[in-house]
């Protein structure tokens, strides 16, 4: 009877279910709390509604998985009454291992693993076996695993993983032991039939020997059946209305939340306590705590705080702890729900200073690699180049956006060098090689502020412009962060500001979310930051003919425009230009062609 109810949900219900959410990955449907939609959940209606709708929504995605975990808990049951020791050892560390061992292959939530734990410690079952298999089921199943490696940063997923196995194996017993709650065997058949032999002597009358007698299959079918059913009521009876509460609960709190941007929330020690609190409160769905913190992540989320809902969202709930409450202790349900808090916490700290370090180092090494590659072009060399404008006294500008550009963004101050020995010739150059030795420390100025987090010591800097630029490249850096586009006017130049709004703007639409546009704009900024994005979204595809099927003609344009910006610049592909029907578009296009076989054959002529 195990066997067929387990087989019959893996084949039909959770293997093709996990494989369909493996394989669609951040596009997968998710509202509130639930993968599944009875009843549309839109944020003009009253909380209340909200509120029960998606907790109807909640139950619907769940009903597979929690009928099984009824069916295999009764199942679970029945095996063990009939077992003459409890499941487990003396070691409750081994236990916690067979616990994991059963959980893993499971591949239920730990919503549908309640009624199973509960039933395996109905049976008799050690309490450290019973609650490892109800953690691990939902996160340390193999499928979950995979999704979880596939869309995640490895050493994300690998910090989920490796806190998950210390928990369950370590944690659990040690919690158990804390909480002073002590495994209570059952007696056997044998012990049973003594002690109650001690009180009636034993009589050679059949109708009143304890002596159990050796059933037939038939009888033992009808027992285990009758058994099964009677344990089935059982669990219903104790867990489904615990069940309804929680998913109500769930749903009450995520709908009760607060709408703004999740990427304004910084690492701060209330903040992740509050994400990591809601995170185990949640009774959600398998994989959703890895599907959701996928997308939270590209929408801008704090890695740190992901990192702790990932952790706590899948292992525990509000739903185990009642059960673990109202059948064991409350004592050990609340020490349960402390401990994951703790772990999502701790788990979130760690992944924020690993990434932060490995983020640090890449880009160390990126530099440290440019840096000592030499320039494309030697300061002299942009000197000459310069050369030519200075007859309309251009040529300090000239030089002055070759030193700003990407050729001398890596390089170090021993550029600022010329190798002439002639005075007149040092004296003539001598304004090139302050200019160049002040962009240089601005270039350095730049770099600090956001390795530092302190957009003041741009203030150094004191060249007005220059300041503008380094509070500019501050801001862009912080950019996913921000629900309003006021941190530019921190730029002082009007047009500074208006160059700051339209970057931060060009960089949030780089993740392709709609967050991207949440800036607090005013309707046309709004509109046009829509169709900047859909624009992006299309142009992705690099062909002409995909910009055609966006709904406005600003988005039509703006699509064209990157699609043959790109194709020139990245691919030379100069043909592109003639592809465009508008004759100012092929002008435009005509024209960056033109500009770009002039820097890559190197003659501005």
């Amino acid at each position: 009877m195990l066997l067929v109810i387990a087989i019959t949900f893996w084949t039909q219900s959770r293997v093709p279910a996990l494989n369909d959410k493996a394989q669609v990955g951040d596009r997968i449907n998710i509202s509130s709390i639930a993968f599944d939609v009875v009843y549309p959940v839109i944020e003009s209606q009253p909380l209340y509604e909200r509120a029960y709708k998606a907790a109807i929504n909640w139950g619907y995605t769940n009903w597979k998985g929690m009928t099984f975990g009824f069916l295999l808990a009764s199942a679970f049951i029945t095996l063990l009454q009939s077992l003459p020791k409890t499941l487990g050892s003396k070691n409750r560390f081994l236990n916690s291992l067979i616990g994991l061992g059963i959980g893993s292959p499971l591949s239920v939530c730990v919503n549908c693993a309640t009624p199973i734990a509960q039933g395996m410690i109905h049976a008799g079952t050690r309490l450290e076996v019973s609650l490892a298999m109800l953690l691990s089921s939902p996160t340390l199943n193999p499928i979950v695993l995979t999704i979880a490696f596939s869309l995640l940063s490895f050493h994300v997923a690998l910090i989920k993983v490796l806190v998950s196995v210390f928990f369950i194996i370590i944690m659990v017993p040690l919690i158990i032991k804390l909480s002073g709650h002590l495994n209570i065997t059952p007696s056997s058949t044998e012990d049973i039939e003594a002690q109650a032999n001690l009180q009636n002597p034993t009589t050679n009358n059949p109708q009143y020997n304890l002596h159990l007698q050796p059933q037939n299959w038939l009888g033992a079918a009808r027992l285990s059946i009758a058994s099964f059913f009677k344990n089935l009521l059982y669990i219903m009876k104790f867990t489904l209305p615990f069940m309804i509460i929680a998913g109500f609960l769930g749903s009450l709190l995520i709908e009760a939340l607060p709408t703004g941007s999740l990427s304004a929330l910084n690492m701060e020690p209330l903040t992740l306590f509050i994400i990591a609190a809601i995170g185990v409160f949640l009774p959600v769905p398998i994989a959703f705590d890895v599907l959701i913190v996928n997308i939270l992540l590209s929408s801008g989320l704090n890695i740190g705080l992901a990192s702790a809902l990932l952790f706590s969202l899948g292992i525990f709930s509000i739903y185990p702890a009642l059960i673990i409450g109202r059948s064991i202790s409350i004592k050990l349900s609340l020490i349960f729900f402390a401990s994951v808090l703790f772990f999502a916490m701790a788990a979130g700290t760690l992944t924020h200073y690993i990434d932060k370090n490995i983020s640090l180092a890449t880009k160390i090494s990126i530099e440290n690699e440019l840096t000592q590659q030499s320039p494309r072009i030697s300061f002299q060399e942009a000197i000459d180049t310069c050369e030519i404008f200075k007859a309309s006294n251009r040529d300090k500008q000239c030089l002055n956006t070759l030193l700003l550009s990407d050729i001398f963004s890596n390089a170090n101050h021993d550029v600022c060098t010329l190798n002439s020995k002639d005075s007149k010739d040092a004296t003539k150059n001598q304004p090139y090689l302050q200019m160049c030795q002040q962009i240089l420390s601005f270039i350095d100025t730049k770099k600090l502020s956001v390795e530092k987090d302190d957009m003041s010591l741009c203030n150094a800097i004191t060249t007005d412009k220059l300041k503008d630029e380094c509070k500019i490249h501050y801001i862009r850096s912080r950019s996913k962060e921000y629900t309003s586009l006021k941190p530019c006017l921190k730029v002082s130049s009007v047009s500074g500001q208006r160059y700051c709004r339209a970057k931060v703007v060009a960089d949030r639409i780089q993740s392709k979310s709609i967050e991207s546009c949440h800036l607090n704009l005013s309707n046309d900024m709004n509109r046009q930051c829509i169709d900047n994005l859909n624009a992006h979204i299309a142009s992705a595809f690099g062909e002409l003919d995909k910009c055609e099927i966006l709904t406005t003609p600003n988005a039509q344009s703006i699509c064209r425009s990157t699609v043959f910006s790109l194709k020139i610049s990245k691919l030379h592909e100069y043909s592109i230009c003639k592809k465009l029907t508008s004759n100012k578009e092929r002008s435009t296009c005509e024209d960056q062609a033109t500009m770009q076989k002039a820097l890559q054959q190197r003659k501005p002529s």
